[in-house]
Formats: C-alpha cells, sequence, structure tokens
C-alpha cells in the first residue's frame, strides 16, 4: 500500500503568522520601520473582530450578520471599519506576506505616492513604513525609497505565488489568500 500522501498530495499550509505582515509588529523591527514592494493591487472592504479575536470582512457594510458580537473596547462594540489588503515583499522577513490596514492615514500616504506623477505605479520602487508612538498615540508613515527594478528573488517568488495561490478574495471568506488553490475543497 503506498503512503497517505500518494493518494491525497498537497496538504495545506496552515495560516502562520509569517504570511502576515502586521502593523504592531514594527515596533520589533529594528527603528520600528520595514521596507515594503507593494505586489499587487489592492482589495478593500470592511473589516470588524468578534467577541473571540476572529477578523470578519466583507465587501460591503450590509453584508455582515446583525447577530455578530463584536470585540469590545473601551466598553464600546467596535464595529467594521475600512480597510485595504495587498501582497508585499517584506525586505526585513525576506519573504512575500499578505498586508492588511484599516489606518485611512496610510491610505492617504499610498494614494498620494500613487497620484504623483513623479511616483506612480506603487510596485515600481520600495516604501519605508515606520511606527511611531504607541496605542491612541500611534503614527505610520510612509516614505517612497529610489526606484529600482524588483530582485530577481522577489520577482521569482512572486512568478511562483501567483501561479499557485488562491489570491486575496479569499479574506473575504476567512480563507489564507497564499493558500495553494489545488488544497481548497471543492
Amino acid at each position: 500500500m503506498s503512503k497517505s500522501t500518494d493518494w491525497l498530495p498537497g496538504a495545506p499550509k496552515t495560516s502562520s503568522a509569517s504570511d502576515y505582515f502586521r502593523l504592531k509588529d514594527l515596533k520589533d523591527y529594528p527603528n520600528k520601520s520595514a521596507d515594503l514592494r507593494i505586489m499587487c493591487p489592492f482589495v478593500t472592504g470592511y473589516e470588524g473582530w468578534t467577541e473571540e479575536n476572529k477578523p470578519v470582512r466583507g465587501m460591503e457594510l450590509e453584508s455582515f450578520s446583525k447577530d455578530i458580537k463584536w470585540r469590545v473596547e473601551n466598553g464600546k462594540a467596535q464595529t467594521p471599519k475600512p480597510f485595504w489588503a495587498t501582497v508585499v515583499w517584506n525586505a526585513q522577513a525576506g519573504r512575500l506576506q499578505v498586508w492588511s490596514f484599516t489606518q485611512a492615514t496610510i491610505y492617504r500616504q499610498l494614494y498620494d505616492l500613487l497620484d504623483n506623477k513623479k511616483w506612480g505605479a506603487l510596485n515600481a520602487y520600495d516604501i519605508t513604513l515606520t511606527r511611531k508612538g504607541d496605542g491612541t498615540k500611534t503614527e505610520y508613515t510612509v516614505v517612497p525609497n529610489p526606484k529600482e527594478p524588483l530582485a530577481d528573488e522577489v520577482n521569482a517568488a512572486w512568478t511562483e505565488l501567483q501561479e499557485k495561490w488562491v489570491g486575496l478574495e479569499a479574506l473575504f471568506t476567512n480563507g489564507h489568500p497564499m493558500q495553494d488553490f489545488t488544497t481548497v475543497p471543492f
């Protein structure tokens, strides 16, 4: 008899924190900064966190069930906020990661770069994202780095991921965007 992997190959990858770039982790980075290359257009929607500390995402606010019990912070139930998500190459981690954020200040800084004819497409250069402060006093700054071609190793990793991944839309179904599409149950 063959090994079980001969019969059912391609076990799904387990979700790993390293598959996600989290803003809160910047406090542990040198200078509280990370160099990121945005790899693809963003998906956007709304994100809320349940009492069980689980994310729930939807494309529209109306898509959320009225029965969801939202996380309570400072005595107030938190409601879904707009979010933006993309894939980035994190130079410090040396890997592709999903980056999802709700901070409008980051969005506005990225939009300004995209709208500026000297910078333009967000995948043509790295950005340095820096965190300052803590709690409600946390601020993020986005600084563009000089334009340069994508490194061969980054391009190879991105090409490989695009050939097999489920995609960012998996965020709307509580899936893992980087999961190999051949492992998704039908």
